[in-house]
């Protein structure tokens, strides 16, 4: 940017011909117009050197720099003549058909510190060569002063000689020089010109390069950054699969636990019905063996009944009882047979629970198997992963170097732009300087022209002569006092004269009839300011009206806002005068929550503004506008005020759009929209902005 404007001055310099007199500046324009034929332009215009020569160059031309290149003597004597017509000034002419070159006698070339002649170093057309070898064909260039002087008097001061700094031995011997401004003249502004585009074609190729390679380092960083995040999202789909198997197998671990524990139980329940079946069968061959024994003792006693027929009480006694003992024994072996099968049949439910806990055992350890193989390949899963994150590392942080490496270009380039941004100051306030000296003897000028424009209005004012009929007429004055003298004694005896006014008639009857116009035109602006009292009259009363109703309809909302915005108490407006309410001040009364009846002007600052805002508040309610800019009003508020004002504020949005300038925390959690200006570099302003209801959703 800096470039740009230095390259747009130097070329509004250019087409102005900054430099260059006013005549070379009319003749230019008059020949731009076609008023003048053969004009190729100045000197300076026509000629180009190195930058290392320039100051070399200007300094020989000197006032040359300036003189107007023409075909012939022709065209040079009708560009005098429109010099002499518009009073345009003096320049000097090289017509192309009478100029010869000069050349050196001399031969300085093999001196310490030559350089060139000065003509060999400048550059030009073909046709202009002989106004080039005229101008400088004898002006030598020399490295230093200290090289120019012994060169010149080796060759008895013959030729003028010119140091690249700008220092100059005149042929003759005198010396001029001093310090001189470079990069100031027209040639050296020429070059600057063309090293400026040059450097502003290059600087933009490297910027689009930069831009080129920030846009590739951003797309190489957002597919790094997609790439990381699929990896990481593989990682936590992998992860948490990892952490689903290893549940089913804690899982089956868990229940191949129970399940051993279960046939643990079974086998030590089984042992037991063993040893009861056992026990049960043996107690039923014994109750057999009783019974078989008790068979054989009845059968001893029926026939020892048959045989035997005494004692038959005891004998039926006896038998009862041994009825009612079989009988028993009956049940016993009954009942030891019901639980001698019961026992039978839970042996064989657990020999078939056993059977299936077995297959179950068999199908949960393929399971574990199973689990415990895809647990190996989700881990390599995981290491392929982590590698493949590890390798993504490694690219992004050698994306970050390289982004690094720009930024550190970025820097560079910023600090050659800021040196040139301090060398294109320092040059613009030479050129302000320049311009301002420009303007002094410029507004000099102009006041010599309007003193001489006067003097000439004055003598024709005063004695109706022009400037050449004065010319004619002027005789040399042998004293001032005297002629003073003699003006004043003539001024005396002309006043004595007095003044005929021969037109007193005319004048009357103008006067008259301007008297009776401006008489008319009273009267009916007389009637028309009554007109227009009346009409004040009637849109103050309309105004009175309107301002009293408003006026009841703000105080209302003020009391609620009031109270809103405070958490309680009151409030209320009310007219120091209501017989001129137009012209009346507006008293607030206020009394805050817990305080007495006061006055706003007893309040602290705080409250002061919230009543200010409640009071702006309460007239936006009444009179809504689409469009409202706050700035700070909210400063002076605590945190709590401050929820109160944005909570409200935000609750007017609904009819009127806010615009809120603010540092204010609570203020900017209540917006729409975040904008915010930041200037990292100077001079360089750079716009934030944000969504909040986009951040939201981000976060959340």
């Amino acid at each position: 940017q800096t470039m740009e404007s230095r390259i747009r001055l130097l070329t509004d310099l250019e087409k102005a011909m900054e430099g260059f007199s006013q005549a070379v500046k009319t003749v230019t324009r008059e020949a731009e117009r076609g008023g003048l034929r053969g004009i190729h332009g100045p000197a300076g215009k026509l000629i180009q050197t190195d930058d290392r020569y320039a100051l070399a160059v200007e300094t020989a031309l000197g006032a040359a720099v300036g003189n107007i290149v023409v075909d012939t003597q022709e065209d040079a004597r009708r560009a005098i003549e429109l010099l002499s017509r518009r009073d345009g000034g003096r320049s000097t002419f090289l017509p192309l058909d009478v100029m010869r070159p000069q050349r050196l006698k001399e031969d300085p070339a093999g001196e310490p510190g030559y350089v060139g002649v000065c003509a060999a170093l400048a550059r030009c057309r073909k046709e202009y060569e002989n106004i080039v070898w005229n101008l400088l064909g004898r002006t030598v260039v020399a490295e230093t002063l200290s090289d120019a002087i012994p060169m010149a008097r080796k060759h008895d001061n013959r030729f003028r000689i010119v140091t690249l700094d700008g220092q100059v031995v005149n042929a003759g011997g005198s010396l001029t020089g001093g310090s001189a401004a470079k990069n100031t003249g027209i040639l050296s502004r020429a070059n600057e010109l063309k090293r400026l585009g040059r450097d502003r074609a290059a600087l933009e190729e490297r910027l689009r390069e930069t831009e080129r390679q920030a846009r590739a380092a951003e797309r190489d960083r957002e597919q790094i950054r997609a790439q990381l995040e699929d990896a990481r999202e593989e990682q936590a789909a992998a992860q948490q699969e990892c952490v689903r198997q290893e549940g089913l197998v804690s899982q089956g671990e868990t229940v191949l636990t129970a399940a051993e524990q279960a046939l643990e139980a079974l086998a030590a329940e089984r042992e037991d019905a063993a040893r009861r079946r056992d026990d049960i069968t043996g107690r039923a061959q014994e109750a057999r063996e009783a019974l078989a024994s008790m068979e054989a003792e009845l059968a001893a006693l029926t026939r020892e009944l048959e045989e035997q027929s005494a004692g038959m009480e005891e004998f039926t006694a006896r038998r009862r009882e041994l009825e009612e003992g079989f009988s028993a024994i009956r049940a016993g072996q009954a009942a030891l047979e019901g639980e001698r099968n019961t026992i039978r049949l839970a042996m064989g439910q657990l020999e078939e629970l056993r059977a299936q806990l077995e297959s179950d055992s068999g199908q949960r350890a393929g399971a574990m198997e199973a689990v415990c193989r895809q647990k190996e390949e989700l881990q390599a899963q995981l290491e392929e992963k982590t590698g493949r994150l590890e390798q993504l590392k490694g690219t992004a942080q050698g994306q970050k170097q390289r982004l690094g490496e720009l930024t550190a270009r970025k820097m560079e380039l910023e600090g050659r732009r800021s040196t040139v941004d301090k060398a294109a100051q320092e040059k613009n306030r030479e050129l302000l300087d320049r311009e301002r000296d420009s303007a002094r003897l410029e507004q000099k000028k102009m006041a010599a022209d309007m003193e001489e424009k006067q003097i000439v209005d004055k003598l024709w004012d005063s004695y109706e002569l022009s400037r050449t009929a004065a010319q004619q007429v002027r005789r040399p004055l042998e004293s001032y006092a005297a002629a003073g003298r003699k003006v004043a004694e003539l001024r005396r005896n002309i006043s004595a004269l007095g003044t005929p006014n021969l037109g007193a008639i005319d004048e009357y009857k103008r006067v008259s009839e301007r008297y009776g116009f401006l008489t008319a035109q009273r009267d009916d602006v007389q009637k028309s300011k009554d007109e227009i009292l009346g009409i004040i009259g009637d849109i103050t009363s309309q105004m009175e009206e309107i301002f009293v109703r408003e006026m009841d309809k703000i105080d209302q909302a003020f009391q609620q806002i009031f109270a809103e915005l405070f958490g309680g108490g009151h409030a209320s407006l009310s007219l120091e005068d209501a017989n001129d309410v137009l012209n009346c001040g507006i008293d607030i009364r206020i009394q805050p929550p817990g305080k007495a009846v006061s006055h706003i002007r007893l309040l602290s600052g705080g409250d002061k503004a919230v009543v200010a805002i409640a009071l702006y508040f309460a007239i936006m309610r009444v009179r809504p506008t689409p469009f409202c800019v706050m700035d700070e009003i909210e400063s002076a508020l605590d945190e709590e005020n401050v929820e109160r004002f944005s909570a409200y504020m935000r609750r007017m949005s609904e009819k009127t759009q806010f615009v809120a300038i603010t540092h204010r925390r609570g203020t900017m959690e209540a917006a729409d929209q975040l904008y915010g200006v930041t200037r990292q570099e100077k001079g360089v302003s750079t716009i934030l902005a944000m969504d909040m209801e986009q951040a939201l959703k981000s976060i959340h």
